[in-house]
Formats: C-alpha cells, sequence, structure tokens
C-alpha cells in the first residue's frame, strides 16, 4: 500500500474532522495524517498520534451492516489468537470496536507496518501466497462467531448476466452482442455445472472473499498479514482458492496495483506449473477433494466475469464497456483449452 500525505496548509478541515474521530477513543489531534492507498472501495488514513502510527478506515456504504462488522471483528481477533497477522480494532472510549459518527462508520486499527509487495515472478512468493492461504484456513476450523453473517453466495452468476445484458445494451461496439453472447454461454455453464444447491453442499468455512495481492502484506518471501475482510463469510473453500488462482497464479503485463481497479482486473492467463506450486503449498495445511478440483476451472470463471461485471461500477459509464470487454476472453479461453489437463495435475497432488 502507498501513502500519500496530507499537508495541514490547505486540509484543515480534513484534520479538524480526524481529531473529532480520535477524540472518541481519547487520543490526541494527528500530527500527521496520510491516505493510503490499496483498496477501490474503502478510504483508508495513516494518522500520527503522540508517535504512534494508526490505521483509519472509512467504511464503504455498502458493508456497514453492524452485524456483519461484529463479525469482522470476530474473526479478526480469531486469527490474531491463532497467530495469524491482522488488523484488531481499537475501542472506542464507549468500548464498540467501530465508531458510527455522522452516519459514517469508523475503525481504527494500530498500523502494521510491512515493507514488501508481491511481485509475480517470484515463485517463493507465490508458494507462500498457498501457504498463507492453507494456514488462514486452518485457523478457522474452530471459529465459533458469535453473530453470523447472512447466507448469500459471492459472485451469483444470475447478477453477472443481468449486468452483462445492461452493458451490451448500452454500447454502441458493434461486436458487443457477440462478446455478450459468449460470455452469457459461459455463464451458463456456470448455472449448470455449479448451481446454487451444488454451490452450499461443497465443503465451506470462512473464506477471506477477496484474496488478491493487495489484501495481504508481504515482509519480503513470506505473507505478513491479511486485510479487507469485508468479503469473509461461509463460503466454499475453493472460493479463496479459486481467486488465488487468478490473482497470484495467473500471468499479467503488469504487477497488480490495487487502488487501481483497471490494474486489480487486468487480463491474465493461467499457467498449471505456478498452479501445482500454490496448491501444493495449501495442501500442506488443507486436505481438498478431487471434485473440488475438478470444479475449480468453473468457479475461476465466474470468478473472473464478476471481477470485471463488479469492477465496471468503478469506472465512468461512458468506459463501462471497455473496462468489461477488454480481453476478457483471453483467461476463459485459457480454460477452454486446458481444463482437462489443469484440474488431472491438480488432482496428482492430492
Amino acid at each position: 500500500m502507498s501513502e500519500k500525505k496530507i499537508a495541514k496548509s490547505g486540509a484543515a478541515d480534513e484534520y479538524s474532522e480526524f481529531s473529532r474521530i480520535l477524540a472518541h477513543y481519547n487520543l490526541s489531534p494527528p500530527s500527521e495524517c496520510k491516505l493510503v492507498a490499496g483498496g477501490t472501495r474503502n478510504r483508508n488514513y495513516m494518522l500520527l498520534v503522540d508517535s504512534q502510527k494508526y490505521f483509519l478506515r472509512c467504511r464503504n456504504q455498502a458493508f456497514c451492516n453492524i452485524q456483519s462488522i461484529r463479525f469482522d471483528h470476530e474473526l479478526m481477533r480469531h486469527l490474531r489468537s491463532k497467530g495469524i497477522l491482522a488488523p484488531c480494532p481499537i475501542l472506542t472510549a464507549s468500548g464498540e470496536s467501530w465508531l458510527d459518527l455522522d452516519d459514517q462508520i469508523y475503525e481504527l486499527f494500530t498500523y502494521i507496518e510491512a515493507k514488501g509487495v508481491y511481485h509475480q515472478h517470484d515463485t517463493d512468493q507465490l508458494k507462500n501466497a498457498g501457504k498463507a492461504l492453507g494456514q488462514f484456513h486452518q485457523a478457522v476450523f474452530d471459529f465459533q462467531p458469535g453473530v453470523e453473517k447472512s447466507k448469500f453466495r459471492i459472485d451469483p452468476p444470475e447478477k453477472a448476466a443481468a449486468r452483462i445484458k445492461e452493458l451490451v445494451s448500452r454500447s454502441d461496439d458493434p461486436n458487443a452482442g457477440k462478446l455478450g453472447d459468449y460470455i452469457m454461454k459461459q455463464i451458463d455453464r456456470v448455472k449448470q455445472q455449479l448451481p446454487d444447491a451444488l454451490f452450499f453442499e461443497l465443503p465451506s468455512l470462512i473464506v477471506h472473499g477477496d484474496y488478491h495481492p493487495a489484501n495481504v502484506k508481504y515482509n519480503g518471501k513470506q505473507v505478513a498479514g491479511f486485510f479487507d475482510l469485508d468479503w469473509a463469510s461461509r463460503q466454499p473453500r475453493i472460493y479463496d482458492l479459486s481467486y488465488g488462482l487468478l490473482y497470484f497464479v495467473a500471468l499479467r503485463e503488469n504487477d497488480i496495483d490495487g487502488s487501481d481497479i483497471y490494474s486489480l482486473t487486468q487480463t491474465c492467463k493461467p499457467d498449471i506449473h505456478r498452479s501445482s506450486l500454490f496448491v501444493s503449498s495449501y495442501l500442506n495445511y488443507i486436505d481438498l477433494q478431487p471434485f473440488e478440483i475438478d470444479l475449480l476451472p468453473i468457479m475461476m470463471r465466474i470468478n473472473w466475469i464478476c471481477c470485471r461485471t463488479d469492477g465496471s461500477h468503478k469506472v465512468p459509464p461512458e468506459d463501462q464497456w471497455r473496462f468489461f470487454s477488454i480481453d476478457i476472453k483471453q483467461p476463459l479461453r485459457w480454460l477452454d483449452k486446458n481444463e482437462t489437463n489443469f484440474t488431472q495435475t491438480l488432482k496428482d497432488l492430492l
């Protein structure tokens, strides 16, 4: 995550607002503030208070359900109890782990330092991303939250299909209909091979839900911590594995910049050898079943399509079709061509 310093001159209102927030934690006004880049939903800041760094998170309105926030904070504390580094919320003066101020939810954490970032061609980092995911999944086996998030399916195919129809209808690209038809056929495969009834019967646990390089920190080769647990919920465990295969394993033209939605969703090309490195590291902690491996390609298809449909809401309307469509076929065609070899190679690791 990169930081951009906010100068006091010309930002008096912002410093005043930070001071008002910190007063609810019995903390002094900040002497320094930096905008922290590294996400596309929430606004994050580093605040320096009496020589101590804090991380202030201004929670996106879409993730302000109080029951979900309680769940996320219980999960953070549980992960830390298992020796896995995750943010841990600081309590307000009134004893809450979040602050509701003027219809905005704030969370304050001790700042976690980590110098490294993920470089896709570093195979040690790649293997350690698989290892860290396995450790995360192992750690949540005995997690018994006091509150649960409501049951839902991340990346539902019906929602993706509706968004694609909307984008096609608004596009002036003469090839929009043809591309839309191709993607809709991919979604039909998802509906047939991974319907809700099967999805919710798969081996499940509390997944991270958004496992990509912008949501972890590295110290050198090792994953130093997990962040942004907004999507953490009870889902099939291969959901996280699919995300890891798309975001840590698959190769891109450039390393991911998590603060840039275009960079985060740039096209990619999966790779069988790299997949085996990632999955074999994961398997040191979690025993997968062969049928789960067989379903990875279809999970990857819907995850990839949804990263574009969901991301299209974050770009200007005039650029939404281009954002969605640019090189979207590449990982899908790779899966069409290599699915059998891909799944057999991973099943041979079991």
